[in-house]
């Protein structure tokens, strides 16, 4: 798998391009997707919204996570189309595999709920995966 690394752009004024970590895409078959750059828009969007500066970090660190986890799950990279409520029972039973501490799950499945609410309100998707 090959990797490229796109630094999204934050629009708040409090903090800068390189604050944030970069978001790695990946590339499967050698082909990377356009939801890539829709993955990114959501991200973008979402931290325009008033969060704390430590918020929008572990917003960034969560979907990063769940970015790489669906990637590696479902041997094809990210797309709002193709992600289902069974992609997220799944990610969901891997946290649990690995010990995570239950704060942590809840945080990155809140984190998960608010990015694909706001690409449902982007039309993205019509329907929530995360709402069963």
């Amino acid at each position: 798998m090959k990797t490229t690394t796109l630094a999204p752009v934050y629009p708040s004024s409090e903090i800068t391009n390189n604050f944030f970590p970069t978001l790695d895409i990946v590339e499967v078959g050698g082909k990377e997707s356009k939801s890539s750059g829709e993955f990114l828009l959501v991200l973008q969007e979402l931290l325009s919204s008033d969060h704390s500066i430590n918020t929008k970090k572990a917003i960034v660190s969560d979907m990063k996570h769940f970015y790489w986890w669906y990637s590696d799950y479902n041997k094809e990279i990210f797309t709002f189309i193709r992600c289902i409520k069974d992609d997220i029972i799944g990610y969901k039973a891997s946290l649990l595999s690995e010990n995570k501490a239950t704060r942590s799950i809840n945080r990155k499945l809140s984190h998960l709920r608010i990015f694909f609410r706001k690409a449902q309100e982007m039309e993205y998707i019509t329907k929530d995966p995360t709402i069963w």
